[in-house]
């Protein structure tokens, strides 16, 4: 199972994942992969082209983790086809294949048994850069209705926390963009410790960040509900009836997301064990099927 290698490509991060070994469900039938995963933060890099580097470094890699096979790229849309295959023409890099991150998805939560018996999913998939909200037909892997919003995303919680303490004058006003960068990731891993935790104490220069998650919670509220308002739209748009919402991308850990999209669309929410690596997942899998 290490033969394959799955890449899924984010705007602040590349994630990378190998299925390791195979277990077996309660039942002992189904066969659910473990994976080793490896997250590449993008910092200034272009992510298109720190995934081709990335993948040319794990090509080049030790040789006890073994060679990889093929090699399954999940894409956001067109654009993003487009800019990874001319970063891995860069990187004289062929042995791959594109896969939408939808189908990468779906890939996995169909493996890992997920989904149940739920036919027809509402896919809401909320990223450092934005949120796509896509109605899928399980049986056909068809996307019947998608839509792409900047307006709601991780970048857009870390704005408002970072506004928050300064208009309440907790922290000082960054002085160069050394400390503004500096700033700015103190306030994402604030955003990433109150999904587990009631409040953050996360120190560092020009003040300690200090938040709750009440706090958190009414800070971002509006723009979680105008996302619930949207994945409605979409539904409606796509005349499909779904059976439950599947979150995914590293904005699936915040609490308030799940609780409002439950109450929005009255639906079941299916939240994957580690929901920002399963496009890498299943981008794997689906290179799994090409290996001879």
């Amino acid at each position: 199972m290490s033969s394959v290698l799955g890449v899924s490509v984010g705007a602040s991060a590349v994630r990378l994942a190998r299925p390791d070994s195979v277990n077996r469900d309660d039942a002992g039938s189904r066969h659910v992969p473990d994976f080793r995963a490896q997250v590449v933060a993008a910092g200034r890099d272009l992510p298109e082209e720190l995934a081709a580097e990335s993948i040319g470094v794990v090509l080049a890699g030790a040789p006890d983790a073994g060679p990889v096979r093929a090699t399954g790229v999940a894409y956001r849309d067109e654009a993003q086809a487009d800019a990874v295959q001319a970063a891995m023409t860069r990187q004289q890099l062929a042995n791959y294949q594109l896969v939408t991150e939808a189908s990468a998805a779906l890939k996995f939560l169909d493996v890992s048994g997920a989904l149940g018996d739920h036919a027809t999913l509402v896919f809401y998939d909320l990223g450092s850069s934005g949120l796509t909200v896509s109605v899928v037909d399980r049986a056909t892997g068809e996307v019947v209705e998608t839509v792409r919003t900047d307006a709601v995303s991780g970048d857009v919680f870390d704005r408002l926390i970072r506004d928050n303490q300064l208009e309440n004058k907790r922290i000082e006003e960054p002085g160069d963009a050394a400390a503004g960068l500096a700033l700015d990731l103190r306030c994402r891993e604030a955003k990433e410790r109150l999904s587990t935790g009631g409040a953050v104490a996360v120190p560092g220069d020009g003040g300690l960040l200090l938040l709750s998650r009440d706090v958190f919670d009414a800070l971002i509220g509006v723009t979680v509900e105008s996302s619930a308002r949207l994945a409605r739209d979409v539904i409606t748009k796509s005349g499909r009836t779904p059976d439950a919402v599947v979150l995914i991308g590293g904005g699936a850990r915040i609490p308030l997301v799940r609780s409002v999209l439950q109450s929005w669309l009255g639906l079941p929410v299916v939240v994957p064990d580690h929901p920002e690596l399963v496009a890498a997942q299943g981008a794997a899998l689906l290179a799994q099927q090409v290996v001879p």
